[in-house]
């Protein structure tokens, strides 16, 4: 499956931790926001070590055994990236890809470890965006004087333009 085993059973998880911050905002259940808002924080960390690691700053190398969780295996980008021509040895192919022995990928045009730096890059955003998001809907929530201002300037604004109409 690939070097993020950690990052897979993570993203299902972020799903799982999505779906219940959406009913916490739904059903106004600030506490279900709260552990969106952590989650989604733990979420950029990790994904941080990750783009870290495959960019190999400071102590964060490649080759551990963190995301991979000791499967051994490497990221499918890798052999499958965009423009990837894949080489096989001649020895060990039999008609089948998946047994057999990748000897050198060439041609790629853009290299694995950016294309997973990309993706971490890009779930940092969406989570960021979701804390903005997360932040301002709790402090909406626990602030039940701002939707009451809110809701009284709303409702002092079509009062005064019903009289105005008059």
């Amino acid at each position: 499956m690939g070097a993020v085993w950690a990052l897979i059973i993570g993203n299902f998880v972020a799903i799982l931790i999505t779906v219940v911050g959406t009913f916490g905002a739904y059903q106004f259940r600030p506490r279900y926001l709260i552990m969106y808002l952590i989650w989604s924080f733990a979420w950029i960390a990790c994904n941080v070590a990750v783009m870290l690691t495959y960019l190999e700053i400071s102590i964060f190398k490649q080759g551990g055994t963190i995301l991979t969780i000791n499967t051994e295996s490497a990221s499918w980008w890798k052999n499958n990236g965009i423009g990837c021509t894949v080489e096989y040895e001649s020895s060990s192919q039999t008609g089948s890809t998946s047994s057999a022995i990748i000897a050198k990928v060439t041609g790629c045009i853009l290299e694995y470890k950016y294309v997973e730096v990309i993706h971490a890059g890009i779930q940092c955003f969406f989570s960021l965006l979701g804390i903005i998001i997360g932040s301002w809907l709790t402090h909406r929530l626990y602030n039940p004087k701002a939707i009451d201002q809110s809701a009284n300037s709303a409702s002092y604004r079509s009062t005064n333009f019903h009289l105005q109409n008059v």
